[in-house]
């Protein structure tokens, strides 16, 4: 099964851009043999833009010289009506809400990736073999630049798993704080999504009475754990591959992680 990887607009976009935040993806060391990273299209392409394509395909009969100024007259509703313009922008909201997944898979020799629509409409996909340093573009249906939005991508998938792999930062507030009443534990609901944060902050509290401990109870029988480096006291580091603990005959649980802030 595949672990999904949501991110936010503002993180996806920080994430693609290659002179902000350059992160180099090793396919060698990754916390998950496959995963799936998840953003909206409205992240790559605005509504504004994805409409000023949209009026591009219309005005295209008249020539490339003409395509401008009849954009400014549709735009200025001179030849498009006032419904067909509204109509004409919600459509492009509607594209641009669209949810995109990009896919990694590692086999035998290489490393595929593909980026698919909510339809499964393939946009892109390319491999990354132990010879070639750069992207080898198998298919492209998307963009004029295909090797540059391939390194993009792949600059979004090593900003992914950096985030993952980065040790969290506590934050200690000098503040006592009532303790509420601890629930009984219940199941995990299905669907229900991690977020991952690197700020912990934790309240410095007054000494109080030791509590009576509870049996340990299972949430789950079997779960996965991402892959991840062990740091040994004697100062070297073991990469560790992603495996499953617990009952190993049980269906996985396998829930999606959610990256709002970075």
């Amino acid at each position: 099964m595949t672990t999904t990887i949501e991110l936010a607009d503002h993180v996806a976009k920080d994430f693609l851009d290659i002179e902000r935040h350059t992160k180099v993806f090793n396919r060698h060391n990754l916390p998950f043999e496959t995963f799936s990273v998840q953003f909206a299209y409205r992240v790559i392409r605005s509504p504004e833009e994805i409409t000023t394509d949209a009026l591009k395909e219309v005005v295209r009969k008249f020539g490339d010289s003409a395509v401008d100024g009849m954009i400014n007259d549709l735009r200025n509703k001179r030849i498009l009506g006032k419904k067909e313009q509204k109509a004409l922008e919600n459509a492009s909201r509607k594209i641009a809400d669209r949810i995109l997944t990009l896919t990694y898979q590692t086999h035998i020799n290489k490393g595929i990736a593909e980026l698919k629509d909510e339809a499964g409409t393939l946009f892109i996909r390319f491999s990354l073999n132990k010879l070639l340093p750069f992207p080898e573009i198998e298919y492209n249906d998307c963009h004029t630049r295909p090797e540059y939005f391939a390194l993009q991508l792949l600059n979004l998938m090593g900003n992914v798993i950096y985030y993952l792999e980065k040790p969290r930062e506590e934050i200690q507030l000098n503040e006592t704080r009532a303790l509420s009443h601890v629930k009984k534990n219940k199941k995990g609901k299905p669907g229900r999504k991690v977020y991952i944060n690197k700020k912990v902050y934790r309240f410095l509290q007054t000494p109080r009475e030791p509590e009576e401990k509870r049996a340990m109870e299972r949430h789950v029988d079997s779960w996965h754990v991402r892959g991840h480096w062990r740091h040994l006291k004697s100062g070297k580091k073991v990469w560790v591959k992603a495996h499953v603990k617990g009952n190993r005959d049980a269906e996985p649980d396998i829930k999606p992680y959610r990256i709002a802030s970075h």
